[in-house]
């Protein structure tokens, strides 16, 4: 992707759509664009496969809404991505009916909890390749407090819904997943000190 994105900044560049100083942050981000437009899709397939739409869509607005903030393991080429990110999703979708049979309606909302706990304390992790400075890794860390409130929240009110289970269980999947993908950064990255910072 990093080819694509290249071209697509030299031509604005070029257009004079941005300045020449902004090259590698338009290369970085239209990468990431052009990234999502490949996995995401391939991701939400997979999603497909094994459930409904609604929980789908659940799923990936809740955890490209952490991940974006959380940030997490970044592999070194696209196709390590896919693999990564396809044996993450495909190994929770393992686990997860594992630790939740036993507590079938707050099982969920017990995990997503913790996933919160586990995000809340940890992240953001901040990955030497985007090398956010101070003021955006506070700002993203609020942020992502906020949405980790939200879904605490949420998960204490979920179970005493009638419909509250489905729910519950599709955000905290997601919450799980962002905070797999946080501590595999953070241990990629050199582990869980401040240095990051």
């Amino acid at each position: 992707m990093l080819h694509p994105a290249q071209k697509i900044a030299s031509f604005f560049v070029a257009k004079k759509l941005i300045p020449a100083q902004d090259y590698e942050w338009a290369v970085y981000g239209l990468q990431r664009r052009l990234l999502a437009a490949v996995f995401y899709p391939i991701l939400f397939l997979i999603g497909l496969l094994v459930s409904d739409v609604y929980s789908t869509v659940l799923f990936f607005v809740v955890f490209t809404s952490l991940r974006h903030r959380v940030g997490g393991h970044h592999a070194g080429s696209a196709i390590r991505c896919l693999i990564n990110s396809s044996l993450i999703v495909l190994c929770g979708l393992f686990l997860y009916p594992q630790i939740t049979a036993e507590w079938p309606v707050v099982g969920h909302s017990l995990v997503g909890m913790i996933a919160c706990l586990v995000i809340g304390l940890a992240g953001p992790c901040n990955d030497p390749h985007i090398a956010m400075t101070p003021a955006e890794l506070d700002r993203n860390r609020k942020r992502m407090m906020w949405e980790l409130l939200v879904l605490a929240v949420a998960f204490s009110v979920l179970p005493l819904l009638p419909w509250g289970v489905w729910l519950s269980k599709t955000a905290a999947a997601a919450v799980t997943l962002a905070a797999s993908m946080l501590i595999a950064g953070k241990i990629q990255n050199g582990g869980f000190t401040h240095e990051q910072e």
